[in-house]
């Protein structure tokens, strides 16, 4: 009669949820069910959508409104490890399961290993609320807590091996990684027993903190979901976007950033803070925990598009096109598809000149619409909102100019501007500054060139090298000494 009336309170309940079906199955572990753990199922979106506990059989039931669903089972008492369906290590790896009648899936749970330890700052005080983190070795999240009032957490993992992280949501303190790491990549493997516990404490130092606000420049309406990055001085992004008020804020390392602002969408163009280009913007100092305030106002966007072709007419792939403003410095940059086309995102107010380049040299540069000197190249106005077409370009084959520099000492310069120029003629085609290796690379058409090297705050003498021949798919190199500025300078080419 007992079962008869658990049928029936069954039925009435799925006939009560339309479009139901029951997940049902049993908790074990090994073959011993285990009675009091909790079974989860959450929709594709991470919402919990039902729990239930197992019987002292170990066996439980859900009753689940048909849908896609991601289900796991816990141990309230911390004894045994998480196990996520289809034996996946993580919730976001798991499998999703299609609802859609009556299902049986079993979970097997493993006695737990833990991780446990404490949050605290540089001085040692305990931090509350951070949240504590453990990664599978392949960097999907196997689970997390944060840690309590005392600063200190605990975590229940399978034995196995594990990175682990720490951090603050508010960004009052940066991250770190176990060993104190900076990186997931440069954090120390933990490896974890049954039953056995692993002590991992973590020291947060107060970040640099950068924010604002991004606002339509015309109207000064906020602006959600532009990418902010600030890159430091390695070159490395760190990145955040910006929220439905258009507020942003960035928890950084102290040190020296650039800020760029960038638009997904495409209807915004590209903005640098307080400069035209990347390479002009100002360099912002970030000290520990200090915080700067740096709004952005984005402009509409226009683009420059048009097709880039070799000598014979066939499209030309993988090279790069930029948008340079009248300066001469660098707006943005693409690369041409398989099919040749370039489309290049600018402000929609204001003058700039193309060119494209080939990284791979096959190419001789070359500047909108058919000229090979950067000042000759036509000026493109543009328009907010307006696509400017038609903006082709024609490759001719070409040699490398390679251009080495170095001091008196043998030293590389980097930095110092290249100018290369027709023989002759005192008028720069186009102005490169060299890499690290104080070298600058010149693809172009045969031919007979000059150059002259320069230092902006003139701590050298300039150079200038003359008569030097350039031959389709051949390198011409010239390595250039240079002496501080007043004294005597020597310069040759080197074939």
């Amino acid at each position: 009669m007992a079962l008869r009336s658990a049928l029936f309170f069954v039925l009435l309940l799925i006939g009560s949820n339309a479009g139901a079906a029951i997940v049902s199955g049993k908790v074990v572990s090994g073959v011993t069910p285990l009675p009091g753990m909790t079974v989860s199922a959450y929709t594709a979106a991470g919402t919990l959508a039902g729990s239930g506990v197992t019987s002292a059989t170990g066996t439980y039931s859900l009753v689940l409104t048909n849908g896609d669903y991601r289900l796991l089972a816990w141990d309230p008492a911390g004894l045994y490890a998480t196990s996520f369906h289809s034996g996946a290590d993580s919730f976001s790896t798991s499998k999703l399961v299609t609802v859609d009648r009556n299902l049986t899936i079993d979970f097997a749970l493993v006695r737990g290993s833990y991780l446990a330890g404490r949050v605290a700052t540089v001085n040692g005080t305990p931090l509350a609320g951070m949240v504590v983190a453990v990664y599978n070795t392949s960097g999907t999240e196997r689970g997390w807590t944060s840690s309590d009032g005392a600063g200190n957490y605990r975590l229940v993992v399978p034995p196995g091996s594990y990175r682990m992280a720490a951090w603050d949501d508010t960004l009052i303190y940066l991250p770190r990684f176990n060993g104190d790491a900076r990186t997931f990549e440069a954090a120390p493997l933990l490896s974890t027993s049954a039953a056995t516990t692993e002590t991992v404490n973590f020291t947060l130092p107060l970040a640099a903190r950068l924010g604002g606000r991004v606002t339509d420049a015309l109207t000064g309406a906020p602006l959600a979901a532009v990418t902010a990055t600030a890159w430091d001085a390695t070159g490395a992004p760190h990145t955040v976007t910006s929220d439905s008020g258009g507020d942003y804020v960035l928890a950084l390392e102290p040190g020296s950033y650039r800020l760029v602002f960038h638009d997904a969408g495409g209807i915004y163009a590209p903005s640098f803070h307080d400069a035209s280009s990347f390479n002009g913007a100002e360099w912002l100092m970030l000290a520990a925990g200090t915080t700067r305030i740096i709004p952005a106002s984005l402009s509409l966007a226009a683009r420059l598009e048009g097709a880039v072709t070799n000598s014979s007419g066939s499209p030309v792939a993988g090279v790069t096109a930029v948008a340079y403003n009248l300066d001469g410095s660098v707006r943005g940059s693409t690369e041409t598809g398989t099919d040749g086309l370039f489309s290049l995102v600018v402000p929609g107010s204001g003058s700039f000149r193309i060119g494209v380049h080939d990284d791979l040299y096959r190419f001789a540069t070359r500047f909108y619409p058919a000229t090979a000197r950067f000042l000759d190249g036509s000026a493109i106005q543009t328009s907010g909102g307006v696509t400017h077409s038609g903006l082709n370009l024609s490759l001719l084959p070409a040699g490398l100019l390679s251009v080495v520099v170095s001091s008196s000492t043998g030293v590389p310069l980097r930095g110092l501007a290249v100018e290369v120029q027709e023989s002759g003629s005192r008028t720069a085609l186009f102005t490169l500054h060299t890499n690290a290796d104080g070298e600058a690379r010149f693809p172009l058409a045969a031919g007979s060139y000059d150059v002259e090297i320069s230092h902006t705050e003139r701590y050298y003498d300039t150079v200038r090298i003359e008569g030097i021949a350039v031959m389709e798919g051949q390198t011409a190199v010239v390595e250039a000494e240079m002496n501080p500025a007043t004294t005597r300078r020597r310069a040759g080419p080197r074939r």
